[in-house]
């Protein structure tokens, strides 16, 4: 099992290669928080993100529905 210090860490890298502009890597990480935690929001918001500036909309769509239903807030 992985730590929480380590989903964090990865989390990081994630939104860090986001600010680059590394897109791609970015959701890579954030799948990996996904494998950790399926039910992380703020992973699945920000690969949301991250797939609307790639033009992935509907896949983007799909991560804020999936957030949404785990917290409908």
């Amino acid at each position: 099992m992985v730590s929480t210090d380590s989903k964090k860490d990865i989390f990081k890298e994630g939104y860090d290669l986001y600010k680059l502009g590394k897109f791609e890597e970015a959701i890579k990480c954030y799948n990996k928080v996904l494998d950790i935690d399926p039910k992380d929001i703020d992973a699945l918001n920000n690969k949301g993100i991250a797939l609307g500036k790639l033009g992935k909309l509907d896949e983007a769509i799909k991560c804020y529905d999936k957030a949404s239903k785990i917290n409908p807030e």
